[in-house]
C-alpha cells in the first residue's frame, strides 16, 4: 500500500534533503529488537547485535516464536522497538543527580519504556506506572509483574485526577500521537491516516502535559515522546512548554554513529530517529526542566491497614520467600513486597488506600500461605522451596494452563525451565495443579 500522498508532500517540505530516501525505507522489513532483563536473560539461547543507544537492547537476525518460549515468559526479555530505546539515554541523564528519584510513567502501556525506567532505577528509585484505559492497564502490569523488578507502582487513573503534585523527579509522558513514524510495521493504518490527525493528537496532548507539569516537583525533569514526525506534536509541543511553563530545554549529547537527528527549534532541541537512518520506527523525544520555586507539600496520614506480618505469619511465609525479604499485608491478607525504603511508598499508601501496595507475592488464607507469582517473578524465593523442572513440551502445557501428570512429592513446587523461574504448581497424587496466573495463559 503506498504512503498517503499528502504525508509524503509534507516529507517533502520538512525533510528536502532525506525524504527521497525515507520513502523506501517504509518498504523494508522490520528488523526485529528485544530489551533484554539484566539477570534473567543470561538464561536464554537468544543472540543478536547491541542496540548502540540502549546497553539492554539486541537486534536480532530473525524473530523468534515469543508466544511459545518459555523464557518470554518468565520475563528474561521484552519485545521492543529499538529506536524506543533511544529514551533510556536520555532518561539516564535526568535521574543521574536524583538521590532516590520517584518517577511517573504518565502513558505507560504497554509497559516498555516502565521496563527501561524501573531497570535504570534498580534499588535506588520507585517507579509508578499509569494507564488510563483497563485493557492496556491490565497488559501494562503483567509486562511489569513478568519482568519481576519490585520498585513499581502501577496506577490506573486520568492525568487530572492523580492526587500527587508537585510529587515526583520525573515524569514521562510518551504521548498519544498521530504514529506517522509506524507506517512501516502497521501498513493498513497508511490508508486511515488524514492531516487532521497530528492537530487533533496536539490537543490532547496539551491536556495531558498540563497535568505532567503540576505533577512534576519543582526541579524536577519532563521526558517527552512519540513515534510521529509531525512539527505540531514535537517541535510546537517542545515551544508550547518552554513558553507556557517556562520549562527549559535539556541538552542531551548523541554519538555521531547512532544517527540521530537533532531538530532544533526556537525553544531548544529534540532528538528524532529516522527510518532509513536507522534499525527501527519514527520516534522523537526531548528533555525538559522544571523552573525552581515553590513546592506544594502533601499532608497525608499513614494507612494504618498495611502493617508488617505477625512472628507467626512470618514463620509460616519463610518456607517460601528468603528470610531477608521485607514484607507487609493489607487487612484482606495480601502480602506484598517491603523492600524498597522510599519516602515516596507511604505518601502513596496514604493518598490511594486501595491501589497496590507493591508487588504482590501472596495471601493469607485463613492461617495457610499460598505462595504468589510475585515470588517467581523476583527471584525472592527461599532455598527450602522445592523446583520442579520441566520439559520444553510440559512447560508449555504449564503456560497454557493445562494440568501436568508428575512424579514428585506432595505440596506446592516452584516450576522452572532451564533453571528459570515460570510459576507455582501444587502437586496432589500424580497431577499437577496449576496456578500460573489465568490471565496471563497461552491461548493459541
Amino acid at each position: 500500500m503506498n504512503l498517503p500522498e499528502a504525508f509524503v508532500n509534507r516529507l517533502k517540505t520538512q525533510f528536502p534533503d532525506q525524504w527521497e530516501l525515507m520513502i523506501p525505507a517504509y518498504d523494508r522489513e522490520i528488523q526485529t529488537s528485544v530489551l533484554t532483563h539484566p539477570t534473567k536473560f543470561k538464561s536464554t539461547s537468544i543472540q543478536g547485535n547491541p542496540v548502540a543507544w540502549n546497553a539492554l537492547g539486541l537486534l536480532l537476525e530473525e524473530r523468534p516464536k515469543f508466544t511459545f518460549d518459555p523464557h518470554y515468559h518468565a520475563g528474561a526479555y521484552y519485545s521492543q522497538e529499538a529506536n524506543s530505546m533511544l529514551i533510556g539515554h536520555l532518561f539516564k541523564q535526568a535521574i543521574q543527580e536524583i538521590e532516590n528519584p520517584a518517577v511517573l510513567d504518565l502513558c505507560a502501556a504497554p509497559g516498555g519504556k516502565s521496563l527501561i525506567y524501573s531497570t535504570l532505577l534498580g534499588e535506588n528509585g520507585v517507579l509508578v506506572a499509569n494507564e488510563v484505559v483497563p485493557q492496556r492497564l491490565s497488559i501494562l502490569r503483567e509486562n511489569l509483574d513478568k519482568w519481576g523488578i519490585p520498585n513499581v507502582f502501577t496506577l490506573g487513573m486520568y492525568p487530572n485526577k492523580i492526587p500527587f503534585t508537585h510529587a515526583f523527579d520525573v515524569v514521562a509522558v510518551d504521548a498519544p500521537c498521530s504514529g506517522e513514524g509506524l507506517f512501516r510495521k502497521q501498513v493498513d493504518y497508511r490508508g486511515e491516516w488524514k492531516e487532521s490527525f497530528a492537530p487533533s493528537c496536539a490537543v490532547r496532548q496539551h491536556e495531558i502535559l498540563q497535568e505532567a507539569v503540576r505533577l512534576l516537583k519543582p526541579g524536577g525533569y519532563l521526558l517527552y515522546s512519540t513515534c510521529t514526525f509531525a512539527p505540531e506534536e514535537n517541535e510546537d509541543m517542545l515551544e508550547y512548554l518552554s513558553n507556557e511553563f517556562q520549562l527549559e530545554n535539556i541538552s542531551v549529547e548523541m554519538h555521531s554513529g547512532w544517527k540521530v537527528d537533532v531538530v532544533k527549534c526556537a525553544a531548544g532541541e529534540g532528538y528524532r530517529m529516522l527510518p532509513h537512518n536507522t534499525p527501527g520506527e519514527g520516534f522523537f523525544c526531548t528533555l525538559l526542566k522544571k523552573p525552581e520555586g515553590h513546592t506544594e507539600k502533601i499532608r497525608f496520614k499513614f494507612n494504618s491497614k498495611i502493617v508488617p506480618l505477625t512472628a507467626k505469619e512470618r514463620s509460616t511465609v519463610n518456607a517460601f520467600i528468603r528470610e531477608d525479604i521485607a514484607l507487609v499485608k493489607n487487612e484482606k491478607g495480601l502480602v506484598f513486597l517491603d523492600t524498597l525504603q522510599h519516602t515516596f511508598k507511604d505518601l502513596w499508601r496514604a493518598m490511594l488506600p486501595n491501589a497496590n501496595a507493591g508487588t504482590l507475592v501472596g495471601e493469607f488464607m485463613k492461617d495457610k500461605f499460598i505462595p504468589g507469582q510475585g515470588i517467581a517473578n523476583t527471584g525472592i524465593e527461599s532455598n527450602d522451596v522445592r523446583k520442579l523442572e520441566l520439559s520444553y513440551d510440559n512447560v508449555i502445557r504449564y503456560l497454557k494452563k493445562e494440568v501436568i501428570q508428575v512424579e514428585a512429592e506432595s505440596g506446592f513446587v516452584l516450576v522452572t525451565f532451564e533453571q528459570q523461574n515460570i510459576g507455582w504448581g501444587k502437586v496432589v497424587g500424580t497431577r499437577l495443579n496449576n496456578n500460573y496466573p489465568n490471565e496471563w495463559r497461552i491461548r493459541s
